[in-house]
């Protein structure tokens, strides 16, 4: 049943983003499951990435596209976007405002 955390099994699938950000925090997933976006708290920075399979991590590459977002908040914790992509939003802890 979709949306029931009683019935979430484990799929084995990982990606690892070391490369970009040691200390991931957060990643948001473009609607159609294509495009990762993470963040963390080493580099206050939002990286890119392409799934080739929709929804699954473990075929994730890096677009070698990233957005700083220390100027706005040193502390990133978290990304998200505006459903049509045109927005990006990002919530930290130095500049609690959005």
């Amino acid at each position: 049943m979709a949306w029931n955390l009683a019935e979430v099994v484990y799929d084995g699938l990982n990606v690892s983003v070391n490369a970009q950000e040691a200390n991931p925090y957060c990643a948001f997933f473009k609607p159609d499951g294509t495009k990762m976006f993470v963040v963390g708290f080493t580099n206050d920075t939002v990286f890119q990435y392409t799934l080739s399979t929709a929804w699954d991590v473990s075929t994730a590459t890096y677009d070698s596209i990233s957005k700083s977002v220390s100027a706005q908040d040193n502390s990133a914790r978290h990304v998200w976007f505006k459903d049509d992509g045109t927005k990006m939003f990002v919530l930290g802890n130095q500049n609690t405002k959005l």
